[in-house]
């Protein structure tokens, strides 16, 4: 079960984490914040009641969620500075716009 919930997790992850306009960034920043709160909260509080063999396997998951997490906000913060710098966005390549041009 451990193992499927990631599995299950990413593509709802990867739906969350494609916003390009201002108020869907604002939003995948909040959602950020909690995560990042939250595996704070766990480190700081359930870990150290965790027995030994399964505490590596906390900290293993822990250490995935945070390099997860900072993925995506190198994600968040390069499409908030291609919005700022009115860059094309990545989806933006569509047939319509390579016939207007």
């Amino acid at each position: 079960m451990s193992v499927r919930l990631p599995i299950l997790a990413l593509p709802l992850l990867l739906v969350i984490g494609c916003a390009v306009t201002p108020a869907g960034l604002r939003r995948e920043q909040s959602l950020y914040a909690a995560g990042t709160n939250l595996v704070m909260v766990v480190q700081r509080d359930v870990s150290p009641y965790v027995p030994p063999p399964y505490s590596q396997m906390l900290e293993g998951f822990l250490a995935a969620a945070t390099a997860g997490l900072a993925a995506w906000n190198l994600n968040q913060q390069r499409r908030i500075s291609q919005l700022r710098n009115g860059l094309p966005q990545a989806g933006s390549n569509t047939v319509a716009s390579r016939n207007t041009a």
